[in-house]
């Protein structure tokens, strides 16, 4: 701090705007200028960054992941700015992170309005497109640093000053995150500097404790699971810096007896670990190569305390070739339906309430959602039979004979001694009527009658069979324009939509569950090919980006199709090019508008709200975030909890 000099006195608005222009039209710098500030404003020069520009960037999908993710990091900086900020005239505090991220804001209101009309709000970036300002200045020299007036490169700042100063990580030695003030340049003078200087320490200080509290907290976790010692694990904390590593896993990362404690997760030397990290999910696996060639198949997994996130445990597992025996086939439940997006979780939620009931269900959704998966999982809470049948698939003349069966000489061909149709053989149990708007009129029937009677007859029978029988029934169609069509009964339908469930595109669902889906199959199909193939982040990416028109089933083909094809141990994005139908280039089409994930979020979370009559704390719990980060959420999308339950 000693070798920062602030004097705000000597700062002359009108001289600052002239050295401004002077430099800019002519590129002279005047001596008034304090190096540090000619040597940015010939940088950003060089840069071509826009000097004019309106506004800075704003990027509310890191600010939501930042604040997710560094929760425990945010509160212990909160509530000091907070108390701050209720004494500021004139002047805003402000807290960045360490990729100069506005994540918390207090002060003076009126200032605060007036820094939000250009995206000066939590969200917005002050990086090197915002030309040179305080936030940078100090990440870059960590040390703090006072701009003044027209010294920010770009006249958007003009009207302000700032003063910046770095908070440091005690786990990296680097720069965590940046306290700054914000206001006209008339109001700073010795003391505003001496009172961020002193939230800074209290910020510091606060900072330090939760280190340690973490690091004890960490060391507990390694030590009550792995004390054995037989796991090949390693405790990261959240700053991707190694807390613990076993011995197994030091063996098997060609360092035994090394100590790893302390050091970033960059030293393992495992490709793509950092991009796995980033995932922002409970679990994900994959595979890589250790530096000596040895295979491994990794897990991570995140660990909370007091539902903050604070590091990951990642466990090493070899991968070892053996003889493949038959395994008896475990039921699918909710916990295989693999998503975590808001969209995605609000139909487990629902298919979950529906299990308990003995009620018809009608499942919506486009070709490859995963209609029979969540009819499985709904029926699997039961040992009772689940009897699926394609209605689509088989040929209208013998949908009826599948169907209901049919008695001998029932018709020609017909089998000796009659078969059981598939409603029979689901007695007691559940059937699954996939596509069931493919039915003929005749059949919609003949179906229709047997679920108000609870009873049918065989093809050529005369006597009814009684039947106890769970329909789940699904569809790709829009059964309500079948039915203006006169191709569908209205009256089926009701029967059919006692209890309704509507499955989201994989459009819909959102980049990280397109990951974490191509992660398991990536998984599940190297064990079944006896491959260790992984795909290389920017394959990842371009697949994460494709419109997946087939959704799940599409993605599942395609997986498998690279697994078998793959040559080498890394796919690259050629090889993804090469698998896909189509070219990467998305064709819009002008009639239909696009669905933001903005909106299908949006209209996720007000569902949940409704369900739970505007509860917070529930429908936080069911859609698996804070209740902190759905009034973020809800504050960002304008909704209004009074106005949700008129």
């Amino acid at each position: 701090m000693s070798s920062f000099k602030f004097n705000p006195k000597s700062k002359n608005p009108l001289e600052l705007r002239k050295s401004w222009e002077l430099f800019m039209e002519k590129d002279i710098i005047s001596p008034h200028i304090p190096k540090v500030i000619s040597e940015s404003w010939k940088s950003h020069k060089h840069k071509n960054i826009d000097p004019f520009r309106p506004k800075v960037d704003i990027d509310l999908h890191t600010y939501d992941q930042y604040m997710n993710n560094n929760e425990y990091i945010i509160e212990s900086s909160t509530d000091i700015i907070k108390d701050l900020g209720e004494y500021l005239d004139y002047t805003s505090v402000e807290l960045f992170n360490a990729d100069a991220l506005l994540v918390k804001m207090y002060g003076d209101q009126k200032i605060i309005e007036r820094l939000s009309e250009i995206n000066n709000a939590p969200g917005g970036i002050h990086d090197t497109q915002a030309g040179t300002n305080a936030v940078t200045l100090a990440l870059e020299h960590n040390k703090p640093a006072f701009v003044a007036g027209a010294e920010h490169f770009c006249s958007m700042f003009h009207e302000i000053s700032c003063l910046a100063m770095p908070i440091f990580n005690k786990n990296t030695n680097k720069v965590q995150s940046v306290i700054d003030f914000t206001g006209p340049l008339e109001v700073f003078n010795s003391h505003t500097f001496g009172l961020l200087h002193s939230t800074r320490v209290a910020i510091q200080k606060n900072l330090d404790n939760l280190y340690l509290e973490q690091y004890n907290m960490l060391l507990d976790h390694f030590q009550n699971q792995f004390l054995n010692g037989s796991e090949s694990a390693l405790i990261i904390n959240s700053d991707k810096v190694i807390i613990r590593c076993s011995e197994k896993a030091a063996h098997l990362l060609g360092a035994y007896g090394k100590d790893w404690n302390r050091y970033s997760i960059s030293s393992l030397g495992i490709p793509n670990l950092n991009f796995h990290l980033e995932l922002n999910e409970n679990e994900i696996e994959f595979y890589s190569t250790l530096g000596h060639d040895l295979d491994v198949r990794i897990v991570l997994n995140r660990i909370f305390h007091k539902k903050l996130f604070q590091g990951w445990l990642m466990r090493l597992i070899p991968i070892v070739k053996t003889v493949h025996e038959p395994k008896k086939k475990r039921k699918l439940s909710f916990n295989d339906l693999i998503g975590n997006s808001d969209s995605f979780q609000v139909a487990i939620n629902t298919a979950k309430k529906i299990a308990s009931s003995q009620a018809p269900v009608l499942i919506l959704g486009e070709t490859g959602t995963g209609k029979e998966m969540f009819a499985k999982a709904i029926h699997n809470s039961s040992e009772k039979p689940f009897v699926t049948i394609n209605c689509g698939a088989i040929p209208k003349e013998l949908i009826g004979s599948e169907l209901f069966g049919y008695e001998e000489g029932a018709f020609s061909g017909a089998k000796k001694g009659g078969q059981k149709g598939k409603f029979e053989l689901a007695n007691g149990g559940t059937i699954f009527l996939d596509e069931v708007g493919e039915l003929t009129l005749e059949h919609q029937v003949y179906l229709l009658r047997v679920l108000q009677e609870r009873e049918l007859y065989r093809l050529g029978g005369k006597k009814p069979i009684p039947l106890d029988v769970r329909v789940i029934a699904a569809t790709n169609v829009e059964l309500r324009e079948s039915i203006k069509n006169n191709t569908f009964r209205e009256d089926l339908y009701f029967r059919l939509n006692i209890l309704s469930l509507r499955l989201p595109s994989l459009r819909e669902r959102g980049k990280e569950d397109i990951i974490r889906l191509i992660n398991f199959f990536v998984i599940l199909y190297n064990r079944n090919e006896g491959k260790k193939v992984s795909l290389t982040k920017e394959a990842l990416d371009l697949m994460a980006s494709y419109q997946w028109k087939g959704n799940v089933r599409e993605l599942e083909n395609s997986v498998y199709r690279l697994i078998v094809l793959a040559e080498h141990q890394s796919i690259s994005p050629e090889d993804v090019r090469l698998i896909l139908d189509e070219p990467f280039v998305e064709e819009v089409d002008s009639s239909v508008k696009p669905v933001s994930m903005n909106e299908i979020e949006r209209n996720g979370i007000l569902q949940v709200l409704r369900h739970h009559n505007g509860h917070l704390t529930k429908a936080a719990k069911e859609l698996n975030i804070s209740r902190a980060t759905l009034y973020r959420k809800m504050e960002k999308y304008q909704i209004n909890i009074d106005r949700i339950l008129e």
